[in-house]
């Protein structure tokens, strides 16, 4: 035990920098390391394959953008599409920024900065829905390392990677606010969680399957009914 001892206490003086002890900092902030590692080593990944179109990407989202940039953006509502609202927002915004140079893809044509922009938006929705699970985790169990547990579980999920960056799917957002809904929830801020539910159902009706959650949370009064209202508007 004497000589672990000293052997520890010679590496801490050996790789002592600037005043920091680097194995000490590695001990009580590895957790924290791993999460900024994990977040850019698959943030890394995803952009390595952003540019693989589908036909839900190119066939549908970009040319979304396509007509709004025609109608201008304070008509996004207007155009023919049967997402929501709330979605057709987030791409109108997208419109603004520089397209970039047309590219050709396994046979498809796109703007290639419209495609990274969609796909940037998925990845920034894919490290909210991680943030979530980490809220959520501490709030329930006062503990840092395992909502840090959950946040790496999460942000490593390979059905995300999919999703994401390769499909290029939308479901993130909806599961985003899903998340989020259930943290406020938890944190007794019932307008807030209805407002959140509203708006994940509005954009897609799969927020439907935590309903029994939010009516068990009206039945305990954990929120008020009045507050209801709040939910209806955000659907709207």
């Amino acid at each position: 035990m004497d000589k672990l001892n000293g052997f520890i206490k010679f590496l801490s003086r050996k790789y002592r920098l600037c005043g920091l002890n680097v194995l000490k900092f590695l001990y009580t902030h590895g957790l924290f390391i791993a999460m900024l590692a994990a977040t850019a080593l698959t943030l890394f990944a995803k952009l390595s394959v952003a540019m693989y179109p589908t036909q839900d990407v190119v066939g549908y989202v970009l040319e979304w953008m396509k007509e709004i940039k025609e109608v201008g953006i304070g008509n996004f509502y207007t155009i023919n599409s049967d997402y929501s609202p709330l979605f057709l927002f987030l791409i109108s915004l997208l419109t603004l920024l520089p397209t970039g140079e047309t590219v050709t893809v396994r046979g498809f044509e796109f703007f290639a900065n419209q495609m990274l922009y969609v796909k940037c938006c998925y990845f920034i929705f894919d490290i909210l829905i991680a943030i979530a699970v980490f809220l959520i985790i501490k709030h329930i169990t006062k503990s840092w390392n395992k909502a840090a547990t959950g946040y790496l579980v999460t942000v490593i999920l390979p059905v995300q990677f999919i999703n994401s960056a390769v499909w290029g799917n939308a479901d993130s957002l909806y599961a985003c606010l899903i998340l989020y809904c259930i943290y406020f929830a938890l944190k007794n801020k019932g307008a807030a969680a209805l407002f959140l539910f509203g708006l994940a159902l509005a954009n897609k009706l799969q927020a439907l399957f935590i309903a029994p959650f939010i009516v068990y949370l009206l039945l305990i009064r954990k929120i008020k009914c009045f507050r209801c209202a709040v939910k209806c508007y955000a659907y709207r």
